[in-house]
């Protein structure tokens, strides 16, 4: 990495490899690699020890400093690498840490493609199939999209000639991410757990001689004044829930928002509306496990399902 030749240093450390303290949010000194790290004369074991030991050596030496691209999983993902790396380089040498903090790169970039853990499973058809003892074959979906903002003072390698989306700003495309495919995935999930499924894609599936799993037509995006032009007794839908899945300003990025409009066939108490009405958090059920119906015409319900205090009925076979 000292070597002038060296222009971009990339990072692929997973979130955990951040040393971020889960409480502060801010660079966590008390990890033992990092103690080591600091201590003077150490062999750095940590890539932040590796890294800022090799920007000291460039920087001793007169030569431009690479830039650090990180390309992990994490919104935001190279002001978090500047903010951990900076704070390492400052504790290290002051002078250091402000040279770093003056000189050194790192864009952001948004990386998306499904890779789960490996198993067993996936080694046995590795050396099945291709005859390759590979310890850790990694699986992935067809899918992928890597958005990377250009900001590398000392050039880069051609990434738009294999499909990188080179752009000044990742931002929009980080939340459109979060709020349209990480926040209905979620969606999906806790209503198609609800309705007894344990796969995504099996909430998702339709057509053949298998009726439209309810997951489908529970994730629905209506709007309040749409909620109310199709208003029943009292101003209000019935049987409806109107939830707003991603995109609302005052949710935090994948949080479901769900409002108690009307029991269907019977008002609801304003302290239990109150009470439905909250923010759903982004692990685990629905509480209540109200439903939701993404048209305005009245639905026939499928199979009633028990809540606290209420009742959950799966909308039918049609998407929104």
């Amino acid at each position: 990495m000292a070597d002038p030749a060296t222009r971009v240093v990339s990072l692929t450390v997973t979130e955990g490899g951040y040393n971020i303290h889960a409480v502060t949010g801010e660079f966590d000194t008390r990890t033992p690699d990092v103690v080591h790290d600091l201590t003077e004369g150490a062999a750095p074991r940590t890539s932040f020890g590796l890294v800022v030991e090799a920007l000291r050596r460039r920087r001793d030496r007169g030569v431009p400093p690479f830039t650090v691209s990180s390309c992990d999983n994490i919104q935001g993902n190279g002001d978090v690498a500047r903010a951990m790396f900076g704070t390492f380089a400052r504790l290290k040498d002051a002078g250091l840490g402000a040279w770093v903090a003056e000189n050194v790169h790192f864009p952001n970039s948004m990386v998306d493609r499904i890779t789960p853990q490996t198993t067993d499973d996936d080694r046995a058809q590795v050396a099945e199939r291709f005859g390759i003892a590979d310890g850790w074959p990694v699986v992935c979906e067809p899918f992928t999209q890597w958005v990377l903002q250009e900001d590398f003072p000392l050039g880069r390698p051609p990434y738009e000639e294999v499909g990188v989306q080179v752009v000044d700003d990742v931002e929009p495309y980080e939340l459109m991410k979060l709020r349209l495919l990480n926040a209905s995935h979620q969606g999906l999930c806790y209503f198609g757990y609800l309705a007894g499924y344990r796969l995504v894609h099996r909430g998702q599936l339709t057509g053949g001689d298998r009726a439209a799993p309810p997951g489908r037509e529970w994730l629905c995006n209506r709007s309040r004044p749409a909620g109310r032009a199709a208003a029943g007794p009292g101003g209000r839908p019935p049987g409806r829930v109107e939830m707003t899945v991603v995109g609302c300003p005052r949710s935090r990025p994948g949080a479901v928002e769900g409002r108690l409009w009307w029991r269907r066939g019977q008002r609801r108490s304003g302290r239990h509306r109150r009470r439905c009405a909250r923010s759903w958090p982004t692990a685990g059920p629905t509480p209540g496990g109200w439903s939701a119906h993404p048209t305005s015409a009245p639905y026939t319900p499928t199979g009633p399902r028990s809540g606290p205090g209420c009742t959950t009925q799966a909308a039918p076979g049609r998407s929104s």
